[in-house]
């Protein structure tokens, strides 16, 4: 006989993931820690497989892993083949499982989740419980009977353990380990936010939200970022950063501001500017239009661009002029491009950039600040309108030096810091005159996280450490509205006696017990 197991979470499913680009690295672990542990517990709170944020009947497309799916579906028609679902999440979990395997009439010969957790008992690992459970199938269950045995996993750790595990178990012909990459599911937005705001509140004992700004800039709205969009037709494994103009890293700080462009004429008859002389390497463009195509031709050139930075003086007046909320109208003025980077060169926005830009995309092994780098830039002016041009991050001279480096023995590229690949782009100008018009509005992008208030940690765990101080009344009253004075009295009293013999000392544990009485 055959054994397929199948792992749930990022294999079979693709079940919903804290989103890492939401949160900072202080909230990002406890998000996903468990509740007895001080975590918020994601991946503990049932709600998480429920709606608002799975739906009851998910889609297959949407929601599921289509190749994994299909090869359990075929799996399970064969007689010869033991197929179960194994999973990490505990028994609480079972009843959503089902319903979601139900949606796709997927039906295991066994669903093994792990128990809930037993207190003052140690808790057992993941990896621990899916290796008892296997032997128990390959000793036990049909002993003997098991020759082959593969295992569909997401996580590379796991992989390596099972591969570890099957090695040594003597009984199997072969085992096969399929790797699975599937990529991360998240929620929107808002879903997000207002889940992790619920599971602050109920785990979050003495966690404070904090904001830990990144940067400020000019964040487009979305019809800026679609008509820029629309003006490119980009390689397609590039990854799309269409969002900003950079005015400076970490908080609103003015003072970081160079004076560019029409702001910088503006800042010019405020304030006294101090000036710094940066020198850099750009190149020209020459437009050749024929009737089939339009081409274009680039020579190397030495620019000096003049960057000013304001005195502390005139802060004040700089702040009044571009708050933080103020919507700032964008004009377009030129077209970037780099083997790392695609990028539009903006008027209007102060910033601590030599060219003021909004990055539209990067090569997948590129950064987003690799725009900062670009220095080949072609003014808008020079296109004709409703005609797509041709631009390329390499002219024929850098074409041939990077074609005879390419001929030289040496690995592929793996990071940014290595040459990439040449690449062409098209670029439509608009034709309507606002088409080139773009509008942001000043802000502070962040992540959120916590700061610990640990005099509140410590009286919460005072207060829900002794069992003596819990009002186990009203917690039943709450999961269960229906019942009466008399039928409350009477489960509070038997729910007292099951701490008292358990020695239950946590109330989360306290908690889990009484959801699942089912009353």
């Amino acid at each position: 006989m055959n054994l397929y197991i199948y792992d749930f979470d990022g294999t079979l499913f693709k079940s919903p993931e804290p989103n890492p680009s939401l949160w900072h690295t202080s909230l990002l672990g406890k998000i996903n820690g468990m509740p007895q542990e001080n975590g918020l517990g994601w991946f503990q709170e049932t709600m998480t497989l429920d709606e608002p944020y799975v739906p009851s009947n998910p889609s297959r497309e949407e929601w599921f892993n289509e190749n994994v799916l299909s090869d359990a579906l075929k799996h399970i028609q064969d007689e010869n083949n033991i197929v179960c679902l194994l999973t990490g999440r505990t028994e609480l979990y079972r009843d959503i499982i089902n319903r979601i395997l139900k949606s796709v009439n997927l039906n295991f010969h066994h669903v093994g989740l792990k128990p809930i957790n037993i207190p003052n008992v140690a808790r057992e690992s993941t990896m621990d419980f899916k290796k008892k459970f296997i032997l128990n199938l390959l000793n036990e269950e049909y002993k003997n009977k098991i020759k082959t045995v593969t295992i569909y996993e997401d996580r590379p750790k796991h992989v390596e353990a099972f591969t570890k595990f099957l090695e040594g178990l003597k009984q199997l012909s072969k085992f096969h380990i399929e790797y699975i990459q599937d990529g991360s599911k998240y929620l929107a937005h808002d879903l997000e936010t207002d889940l992790i705001n619920y599971l602050i509140e109920k785990n979050g004992q003495g966690m404070i939200r904090k904001k830990f700004v990144d940067y400020t800039c000019s964040r487009l709205d979305k019809e800026s970022q679609k008509k820029l969009l629309d003006m490119f037709s980009l390689p397609k494994e590039w990854l799309i950063k269409t969002h900003h103009v950079t005015m400076n890293q970490g908080v609103y700080n003015p003072k970081q501001w160079l004076a560019q462009d029409g702001v910088e004429q503006d800042l010019e008859k405020q304030f006294a500017l101090l000036s710094t002389t940066t020198t850099s390497t750009t190149s020209t463009s020459t437009v050749s239009n024929t009737a089939e195509s339009t081409t274009i031709t680039t020579s190397s050139s030495v620019v000096t661009a003049t960057a000013t930075t304001t005195t502390l003086s005139s802060l004040d007046s700089l702040k009044e002029e571009y708050p933080i909320g103020k919507w700032l109208d964008l004009q377009v003025e030129a077209v970037g491009i780099s083997a790392n980077a695609v990028a539009v060169k903006v008027k209007g926005c102060p910033t601590c950039n030599i060219i003021p830009h909004c990055t539209i995309a990067i090569h997948p092994l590129a950064k987003a600040v690799d725009s900062n780098k670009i220095r080949k830039w072609f003014s808008v002016d020079q296109f004709e309108k409703g005609k797509t041009i041709t631009l390329s991050s390499h002219d024929e001279e850098e074409l041939k030096a990077y074609k005879e480096m390419m001929d030289k023995p040496q690995q592929s590229p793996k990071s940014p810091s290595q040459q990439l690949p040449p690449v062409s782009i098209t670029f439509t100008r608009p034709l309507d005159s606002q088409g080139l018009k773009i509008r942001g509005v000043i802000e502070e992008i962040g992540k959120v996280g916590i700061e610990i208030d640990k005099k509140a940690v410590q009286a919460a765990k005072a207060a829900t450490g002794d069992p003596n101080k819990w009002n186990i009344f009203p917690m039943l009253q709450k999961l269960y509205p229906k019942l009466g004075n008399k039928e409350l009295q009477t489960e509070t009293i038997n729910v007292k006696q099951w701490v008292k013999t358990n020695k239950v000392e946590d109330i989360k544990v306290l908690q889990d017990y009484l959801s699942k009485l089912n009353l």
